[in-house]
Parts: C-alpha cells; sequence; structure tokens
C-alpha cells in the first residue's frame, strides 16, 4: 500500500505542477515576446497625442492673439488714430488707446506687449508709454512693411522688437503684425503684440527623456526644441527633408539617422501651415521592454516556487483524506490490502447508494419547504385549478369563502430593530401567525416580499366574518405591540370562493394597505370599505407652494421645514384617496423638477432601475414621505443654491443667469452684459449656449415667461403691467409670446389656474 501511496502522491503532484508551472511559463514568455511591440505602439499613440496636444495648444494662443487684434484692428478708434499727429490735445485719445490696448493683454495669451504704430505721423503707443519713433524703430517699421499679406506672424530676436531688453529673459518672440487699416491698400500703421518664445514653449506639453517636441513655422524657421537645453539644433536635420517628402500633412514613421532608429511623429497646421515634430529613438523604447522582461521573469520565477510549496503541501493534504476514506471503509473480516484506493472509495460508494432509505428521510424533511413554495406560487397566481385540488386538499369541506389578510410593519423609528432586520421580524409576525390561527380557519401564512400573507377561510355569513375578522386583527395587532414593540397595519381582500382568485385578492389587500400612507399608522383596511371615485379632481396647495420655493431660494431651512410641513398637512388633512394622494406628490415632485430646471440645477432623485411610481409604493407612513423630499430633493436643491452664491459666480455663464434672474424686469441685452463682464459678446454667446443649450435671448425669454405665470397664478396684476414689467413693447407682443411657449392666452392660463 506505501508503494502504491507514493505512485498516486507523485501522479498528484506531478499533474498539481504542471497544471500551475506551464499556464505560468507560457503568460511569462507571451508577455516578453509582445512588450516591445505593446509599448512601442502605445507610445507612438501617446507621440500622436502629444502632438495633437501641442498643436492645439498653440494654436489657441495664435487664434486668440490674431481674432484679439483683428476685432481691435475693425474698431473705429483704431482707425481714427491713423490720422492724428502725437500732440497734447490728443493725450486723451491715447490713454483711451491704452486702456484698449490692456484690455487686449488681458487674454490668457502670454502676450507682454502690444505696439500701435502710427507709421505717417511717426508715433508709437505701447505699455512703456507714449513716444516719437527712433531710427532703430524706423528699421523695424520696414520690415513690417514688406509684409506680403495684412497679418502675419514674425519670428524674431529680442533686438529686433520694440520690447526692452531688460523687460524679459528670452532672446526669440514671436510677433503678431497686423496692417493697418485691414480694409485699405494703403498702409498707414500697424499693431503689433509680442509674445516671448520661452513663455509660450513653457506652456507646451513636454516631457523628459520622452523625445524631442519641434515647432516649426511656414518658413521651416524653428519656433523651439523641447531640447534646446542640450543643445539640439534640428533646423537642418535631414528628418526636415524626410518630412517634406512624405507629402502627407500628418503621418507617422520610421526614420535611421546616425546608426539609429527614430520614431518621427508630426502634423502640418492648415490654420498656418506649421509643423509640429516628436522625434524619440527605439532604443529608449526597448529599454523599458528589457526592463519588463526581466521583471516578467522574476515574478515567474517567484510564483513557480510558491507553486512548488504549496503543490508539495497541498498533494500531502490532499491524498491524506483518501487514506483516511480507506481505512474507515474496511470491512472488519477483510485483511486484504487494496493496492486500488480509487477502486475501493468507488466500491463502498455503490454501497451507499444502495441504501436509500437516508435519501428518502430526507425528501420527507423537506415537505415543509415544498409547501411553503407552493403557497408562494398559490398567492402569485402561478397555479392551475387542477394543481389546486391535488396538492391542497382542504379537510374542512364546509369552507365557503377565503379572503387575503396582510400585514406590513408601519415604521421602525424609535424601535430597537433596523431596516436590516426586517426579514427577521416578518418571519416573527409569521410564527405569531401560525400560534393565534388555528389550522382549520388558514393556510399555511408565508412571508412575500416586505408583507406577511395569510388566507383565512371560513363557514360564516357576512356579519358573523365582520366580528371575527375585527377580533382577529385586534388580537394581532396587540400581540405583535407586545411582543416585537412594532406598530403594523393590516390589509383585507374581499371574500372568494375559489383559490384560483387568490392572486387578484392578495392585489386588493395590497391596494387597501396603500391607504396607509393617508390614514396613518395601526389601520385595519378593508378592500370593500375603499372609495370608488373616478374624478380626478384634487385640492393642491399652491400659493403653499409658493412661498416654500421662496423659502428655497432664499435658503431658509427653518422656513422651508415649516411650508414643506404645512403643504403635506394640506394635503393629507383632505382625505384624499390613494390615487388623489398620488396625483398631487405627483404634481409637486413635478413642479419642484421645472423649479429646479429654472434655476439651472440638476438632482439625481432615484436610481434608474425603477419607477417614480414603484419607488413611491416603497413609503410606509406620511413622515417617509417627508423626510424624502427633504433629504433627496429640496436639501440637495438648496446646497447647490448656497455652494452658487459662496463661490460668487465664479462661472461666466452663472454670472449671465444671476443677471436674468436679477434684472429679467430691466432692459438687458447680450452686448450690455458682455461689456459689464469686460468679454467680447460673440464670445460670450457662444460660452453660454454650449453650456446650457439655448441662447441668451431664449433664456431671458423663457425666464421672463416663468415670471409671468407666477404673476399671473399669485396675483391680480393687469396683463397690460406684466407686459410693460417684463419689458415688451406692447400686450400682444407679450400675449403671442405666451401663447408660443404656454399654448394659450394669459388670461386663459389664469383663469386655468384659478379652476385648479
Amino acid at each position: 500500500m506505501f508503494k502504491k501511496k507514493q505512485q498516486f502522491y507523485i501522479k498528484l503532484l506531478s499533474f498539481v505542477l504542471l497544471l500551475g508551472i506551464i499556464p505560468v511559463l507560457l503568460v511569462g514568455i507571451f508577455s516578453f515576446l509582445i512588450s516591445s511591440d505593446s509599448i512601442q505602439s502605445k507610445v507612438e499613440k501617446e507621440k500622436e497625442y502629444n502632438v495633437y496636444q501641442t498643436q492645439l495648444t498653440m494654436e489657441q494662443v495664435l487664434k486668440q492673439v490674431d481674432q484679439s487684434l483683428t476685432n481691435f484692428a475693425m474698431s473705429p478708434l483704431a482707425n481714427q488714430l491713423l490720422e492724428i499727429p502725437m500732440e497734447p490735445k490728443q493725450f486723451p485719445l491715447y490713454r483711451r488707446l491704452k486702456k484698449e490696448l490692456n484690455y487686449l493683454q488681458r487674454f490668457d495669451s502670454g502676450v507682454v506687449d502690444i505696439a500701435y504704430i502710427n507709421k505717417e505721423q511717426m508715433w508709437l503707443l505701447r505699455n512703456r508709454g507714449l513716444k516719437r519713433l527712433a531710427n532703430h524703430d524706423k528699421g523695424i517699421i520696414e520690415n513690417y512693411s514688406e509684409l506680403a499679406n495684412k497679418s502675419a506672424w514674425l519670428l524674431q530676436e529680442s533686438e529686433d522688437t520694440f520690447i526692452d531688453e531688460y523687460a524679459n529673459n528670452c532672446k526669440r518672440y514671436l510677433t503678431m503684425v497686423k496692417k493697418l487699416p485691414l480694409s485699405s491698400v494703403n498702409n498707414k500703421g500697424f499693431i503689433a503684440a509680442v509674445i516671448p518664445v520661452c513663455d509660450l514653449q513653457d506652456r507646451m506639453l513636454m516631457e523628459e527623456n520622452n523625445g524631442s517636441t519641434i515647432v516649426l513655422n511656414e518658413n521651416n524657421q524653428m519656433i523651439f526644441n523641447s531640447e534646446n537645453q542640450k543643445n539640439h539644433s534640428l533646423e537642418n536635420h535631414p528628418v526636415i527633408d524626410a518630412i517634406k517628402q512624405n507629402n502627407q500633412i500628418q503621418n507617422q514613421f520610421h526614420f535611421d539617422y546616425n546608426n539609429e532608429k527614430y520614431t518621427v511623429t508630426y502634423r502640418v497646421s492648415n490654420y498656418n501651415g506649421w509643423t509640429y515634430i516628436n522625434l524619440i529613438r527605439l532604443n529608449d523604447l526597448k529599454e523599458s521592454s528589457y526592463a519588463i522582461g526581466w521583471f516578467t521573469l522574476i515574478i515567474c520565477l517567484v510564483i513557480v516556487s510558491g507553486l512548488i510549496i504549496v503543490a508539495i503541501i497541498g498533494s500531502g493534504k490532499l491524498y491524506k483524506p483518501i487514506q483516511q476514506i480507506i481505512h474507515i471503509m474496511k470491512l472488519p473480516n477483510d485483511n486484504s490490502e487494496s493496492r486500488d484506493e480509487i477502486g475501493e472509495i468507488t466500491k463502498q460508494i455503490h454501497t451507499i447508494l444502495d441504501k436509500n432509505q437516508t435519501l428518502e428521510d430526507r425528501v420527507q424533511s423537506q415537505k415543509d419547504q415544498l409547501h411553503h413554495f407552493f403557497m408562494n406560487k398559490l398567492i402569485l397566481g402561478n397555479v392551475t385549478e387542477s394543481e389546486i385540488n391535488e396538492k391542497l386538499p382542504i379537510q374542512n369541506k364546509n369552507v365557503q369563502w377565503f379572503t387575503v389578510m396582510l400585514i406590513k410593519i408601519d415604521s421602525l423609528e424609535g424601535t430597537r430593530f433596523t431596516d436590516n432586520d426586517n426579514d427577521i421580524i416578518l418571519f416573527s409576525i409569521n410564527t405569531i401567525m401560525n400560534e393565534l390561527i388555528s389550522e382549520e380557519r388558514r393556510l399555511t401564512p408565508i412571508v412575500l416580499e416586505d408583507k406577511q400573507v395569510t388566507i383565512l377561510m371560513g363557514a360564516e355569513n357576512n356579519q358573523a366574518y365582520k366580528q371575527y375578522m375585527d377580533s382577529l386583527t385586534k388580537k394581532l395587532q396587540n400581540t405583535i405591540l407586545e411582543v416585537l414593540k412594532i406598530s403594523v397595519s393590516i390589509g383585507i381582500s374581499n371574500r372568494y370562493t375559489h383559490l384560483a382568485e387568490t392572486n387578484d385578492a392578495l392585489q386588493k389587500s395590497e391596494a387597501a394597505l396603500r391607504q396607509t400612507i393617508v390614514l396613518g399608522k395601526g389601520q385595519v383596511i378593508w378592500f370593500d370599505s375603499l372609495e370608488s371615485q373616478h374624478s380626478f379632481k384634487t385640492f393642491y396647495p399652491k400659493q403653499i407652494e409658493h412661498d416654500l420655493f421662496d423659502a428655497i431660494k432664499n435658503y431658509n431651512q427653518l422656513r422651508v421645514e415649516q411650508k414643506l410641513t404645512e403643504l403635506l398637512d394640506n394635503i393629507f388633512n383632505k382625505q384624499l384617496t390613494y390615487t388623489q394622494y398620488e396625483i398631487s406628490i405627483l404634481r409637486f415632485i413635478n413642479n419642484l423638477l421645472e423649479f429646479t430646471e429654472m434655476l439651472a440645477i440638476e438632482i439625481d432623485m432615484i436610481d434608474d432601475k425603477q419607477t417614480l411610481i414603484n419607488y413611491l409604493h416603497r413609503f410606509r407612513i406620511r413622515e417617509d414621505i417627508e423626510n424624502w423630499f427633504k433629504q433627496i430633493m429640496i436639501y440637495p436643491i438648496m446646497h447647490h443654491i448656497k455652494n452658487r452664491s459662496e463661490q460668487q459666480y465664479h462661472s461666466l455663464s452663472e454670472q449671465v443667469i444671476h443677471m436674468i434672474h436679477e434684472e429679467y424686469d430691466q432692459e438687458l441685452t447680450l452686448e450690455s452684459v458682455a461689456d459689464r463682464l469686460h468679454y467680447n459678446a460673440s464670445y460670450l454667446s457662444n460660452l453660454f449656449r454650449r453650456e446650457t443649450n439655448m441662447s441668451f435671448s431664449e433664456y431671458l425669454a423663457q425666464y421672463r415667461i416663468e415670471m409671468a405665470k407666477e404673476w399671473l397664478e399669485n396675483t391680480k396684476m393687469p396683463v397690460k403691467d406684466i407686459a410693460n414689467k417684463l419689458r415688451y413693447n406692447n400686450s400682444q407682443n407679450f400675449i403671442r409670446s405666451f401663447r408660443k411657449n404656454v399654448g394659450m392666452t394669459p388670461g386663459n392660463y389664469r383663469k386655468k389656474m384659478k379652476l385648479e
């Protein structure tokens, strides 16, 4: 047996080792083989993105400066000053010009100086002040005059610009030059913005030890090189010729130079013809691959070593139970040593399987569970009449009616239980039902989701049935309160005669139980007593809602809580049916959502896994509803309003929205708002539309209509006065605009709101 044991142990150990080591080795080899190509591919993709990001960052600066200078060059002031000599009486105009130039430098573009040059009158205005043109300045102006286009970017040394040598440490500058006036062939002056190349280079996307980034202008002059600190000038590098021969606006290719291979990534700008290049050595990439390969090898060795140790220990432990099983299964008179452990175990298992009495006992023990399963199917309506007659024979043949009784926990607040104890509580209630109601008067009680369900039966007439149920429900509520210290509500369906109707009765008892939202805790509700109302007219306290919304906007938490309680009191005190209560609550939710939309606030009410109606059905008592409105909707809205106030409207769009909300009844235009915020009107309009999905005028008109609806609902102000207050030219224009947005005239809207 010992030898056989050793043979089986070795087989088991070998199998475990092979099962663990072979995948580890395959994974390690595969990782090493693909690491180089994978890293190179990822880095090449990264370089494409880096070059694209560099181009975007650079062109954003260039376009911003270009657009700012163009807007200024088209202004009347820029053209007016071309005809004015440098005289003391013109100093107000010069100060105005100086102010406009300062505005241009506010853009986050890196511009260190802007010069306005009057070529004919021979004067220049820049940051350091107004002066007449010197001989050195005339040489720079002649270079500007020789430009072929009205606008151009120049790469200049510090001595070729108007900037002071001590003003910046950079030696090279990018200068945007525009000839004035733009609309005339005759050149009378210039506007020039100067950007230090070194400052611009710091803003670009650079990564150490990750290749070189080079930017060339349309004349193949090098704007900057990320490896300037290493004195690697690539202006005459053969890679430039290779890019020209490629004849594509963007590409990535490999390039051999000085016995080394490089990956070249470049893009040619459609905006100004500049070329953006990234250059990285392939050897740098392979070093990373080798490092990963060594790391993978070490990890594989560590894993294999661990596998060997685990396999030795684990195989021994796996074999030990086999030896113990053989020893236990040995017959008392059987002294032979079997050399086949597995065969011996198989033989003994067949002997055990032949004795099926144990299995029959186990099946019998599952009878109660199967019965509960069948009751679940019965209540859910998943059984047929024949299955009911076969599997659920009624012992009392005098049964004439059945009814479904549902028990629901009202609230666990103030008790020793938490929501996690729901299942335990319901099973405890189920046990109480088994003890208090005899088997002749009920079928097996079960727990269904968050309710306890019992099917009662009997033969009494209507009056005796009512008396029995009243006595039973009081006894149940008192017993549960005494034992568990919790309050429960009970819903009772109508009586029915066939068990196949149980699911329909269940739904009716659930409908009765939902009335606890309106009626409160500890109720016993009969489905037969529910009022059959088909009218959807409901009472809704609009003025209280209006006061509540005002308190939310003013971040008055105490008044918010008071008004919310008052609003819900008004709804519940009207003794509405559950359907009418649902309509009122949904109307309040809808108005809250419209209110948040008007304030440009987004909140997350519920998850996407269930509908809002299903979510509302989870509420047990009125306090649950009030807490839900506070925590899920109202407090988050107030939090947004507070944050918006504390941040002092950092966002431009929020500043514009704040102006609209504060000054909607004044003459308010996009141009006036842009002037107050010191931004270009076109830029502000595009930004506002991108962040709010509507134009400035659309948002202003929509907000004014919302204010008009509020005045029509809560005041007696004439339509004409509302039109004047909202800055409409006449009341007819207001009526047309209101009908377009609301679908009815202001007068009809006011009548409709009064009826509601």
